[in-house]
């Protein structure tokens, strides 16, 4: 029986559909598949594979977790999830195909029939953020659309990021689709309109990615999302690491997996640019007992 270290942070929302992916491609050839748990503490990587004496590594780096490098691990065939294309070099890394994201939300905020629309990035600068937003943005203007992005101010706290962001989505163009870079950024945008008391969906629609139902369902009103196939990208880093094990020639560099769908919550229900554009009467009465329910 071979052993695989799977080293993840159970706290990320991506934990779970990876380790599926992971465990539906191992169990079918006698894999043992053992999580270390990254979250809490540095691990020691040294002890770590004394103890277990692996015969490969799927290693989680999205969130730095620097003692992952490849020295560490020495000659063992190693596959990273959402190490920086920069950093690869020569290594084996999935990670989301965040260009392909940055269309999905594009097409599916297209479909409202709206004129204006924005991206709001993640409260750190992310590679994959500025992937999402660079791909969003070429295809909201080649609709002939107007684009608008919040340049969030990172050297300060988050308490004024969240002032800055309160000031600039006071100041956007309504009705407008926003594209937030993922659903923490989406619940960050809720709660500012909350405070200013802009209506959700009639002069904001909101689109965010993961789909994490812990934060899509608990806001007013739910949150669409973007989900990504993470079970898709486990299956995909564990066989990697499959052919690696078995000496196959398999091309380095890095690997990616798509989104399957989106989750259409009442953040940007569907109901066409003359609702979005209607201020009283039926509708408008009738989407505020929507958002309400």
């Amino acid at each position: 029986m071979k052993t695989v270290l799977f080293f993840v942070s159970s706290t990320r929302h991506s934990c779970f559909g990876r380790l599926d992916g992971v465990l539906r491609y191992g169990t079918k050839r006698g894999w043992h598949v053992q999580v270390v748990e990254l979250a809490f503490h540095k691990v020691d990587v040294r002890e770590t594979l004394k103890f277990w004496n692996p015969d490969g590594i799927i290693a989680e780096c999205g969130s730095g977790a620097g003692e992952l490098n490849r020295r560490a691990f020495g000659m063992l065939p190693v596959v990273y999830f959402d190490l920086d294309p920069k950093r690869c070099k020569g290594g084996m890394a999935v990670r989301l195909d965040s260009e392909g994201v940055g269309r999905m939300a594009a097409k599916e905020l297209l479909s409202l029939g709206l004129d204006n629309f924005a991206f709001v990035p993640f409260r750190l600068p992310m590679r994959w953020g500025k992937e999402r937003a660079r791909a969003f943005e070429t295809d909201i203007k080649a609709a002939g659309k107007n684009h608008f992005q919040f340049k969030r101010p990172y050297a300060v706290s988050l308490v004024e990021q969240r002032e800055a962001l309160e000031k600039w989505l006071k100041d956007l163009p309504k009705p407008c689709g926003i594209f937030a870079s993922n659903d923490y950024v989406s619940e960050e945008v809720v709660t500012a309109a909350a405070r200013l008391k802009i209506a959700i969906p009639s002069q904001l629609a909101i689109i965010g990615v993961d789909n994490d139902e812990q934060i899509c369902e608990s806001t007013n009103p739910p949150l669409t999302s973007i989900m990504p196939d993470f079970a898709d990208g486990g299956y995909l880093a564990a066989q990697l690491l499959g052919r690696m094990m078995e000496s196959r020639s398999v091309k380095s560099g890095v690997h990616t997996f798509g989104a399957s769908c989106v989750i259409r919550r009442k953040s940007t229900r569907h109901i066409g640019k003359s609702a979005f554009a209607a201020k009283t009467g039926v509708v408008a009465r009738g989407l505020d007992f929507i958002q309400t329910d």
